[in-house]
């Protein structure tokens, strides 16, 4: 073969050797790229991941904090509503020399051991106290309600109705005996019975009538529940301020008055004789716990 012809297949074979070469290293030249690619997207997924993660972590962490920080609360709110209530408990003893205000509360907290706290804890003062007893006795009475309907059940025998709620209303008006006597109850009547007090006295007399119906068994579903709460709720309110001013024995007077106003409704009551809430048959009481002696039987 000439010189020539081997120069030009060397030459050739050259040139495809140089392609090779230059195809080799352009596939290598490819391969850490595209590898470096797939490394910083894999790079990009776990940092991702970990950001997730922590930003879960946060949350999981505040949430936590969060719960924690709540259930203090509650508890602080626990404490201090216990408290409260063994101040107000050891106030009622002093009432009958302090009557219903913040020296009473002064000396129930000196009691307890918390004299530091009173300023706080009492916004309303000797209203506060006043509430307390009422509360405190509503919640006797249920518990003495409880015992009487479990004392039928256990004789089986029924449950006489109006005997019952009469013989309610007595228990419950007898736990302001103590006060009475001593003459703190008008106080409390008129400090209560005062327009910013209202709602809250209301209150506590809706629940105390509703109370007494509830564990008498009425079931009615109609204008008859609110008529029965109603007229009880009267009934209530004018033996407390009649019992006022009874100085018969044992409270004669006031149980024989209060007999005659459940005669007085006996039988289906008319609607629209009722008042139109329960403020209406409170609007009177500052004005006879005042006047006392202006009683009428």
């Amino acid at each position: 073969m000439s010189s020539y012809k081997l120069g030009r297949i060397g030459w050739q074979g050259h040139r495809m050797s140089k392609r090779v070469f230059i195809n080799a290293i352009h596939h290598h030249s490819q391969l850490p790229t595209v590898h470096a690619a797939a490394t910083i997207h894999q790079v990009k997924i776990n940092q991702l991941h970990t950001s997730g993660q922590l930003l879960s972590d946060t949350w999981s962490e505040e949430e936590k904090k969060e719960k924690e920080e709540k259930a203090q609360a509650r508890k602080d709110a626990d404490d201090e509503q216990q408290i409260r209530e063994k101040i107000l408990s050891a106030s009622l003893p002093h009432v009958s020399e302090h009557g219903w205000t913040r020296l009473a509360l002064a000396a129930g907290a000196e009691d307890s051991g918390y004299v530091s706290v009173v300023s706080g804890l009492f916004p309303n003062e000797g209203v506060d106290l006043i509430y307390h007893h009422i509360q405190s006795s509503n919640q006797k009475l249920d518990d003495w309600m409880v015992a009487e309907v479990n004392k039928y059940k256990a004789e089986e025998k029924k449950l006489p109705i109006s005997k019952f709620i009469k013989e309610a209303v007595k228990e419950r008006l007898l736990m302001n005996e103590q006060f009475i006597k001593n003459g703190r109850w008008a106080e409390a009547l008129a400090l209560i019975a005062n327009p910013q007090h209202i709602p809250t006295s209301v209150g506590y007399l809706q629940t105390l009538c509703d109370d007494i119906w509830h564990r008498a068994g009425d079931k009615s579903a109609d204008l008859n529940w609110y008529s029965k709460r109603m007229l009880l709720a009267g009934i209530v309110s004018s033996t407390e301020v009649f019992m006022l001013q009874d100085a018969s024995p044992e409270y004669k007077e006031t149980w024989t008055f209060l007999d005659r106003r459940f005669e007085d409704i006996a039988g289906i009551p008319q609607i629209g004789r009722l008042p139109q809430d329960l403020t209406g048959i409170l609007s009177g009481l500052v004005v006879t716990a005042k006047n006392i002696a202006g009683i009428q039987k």
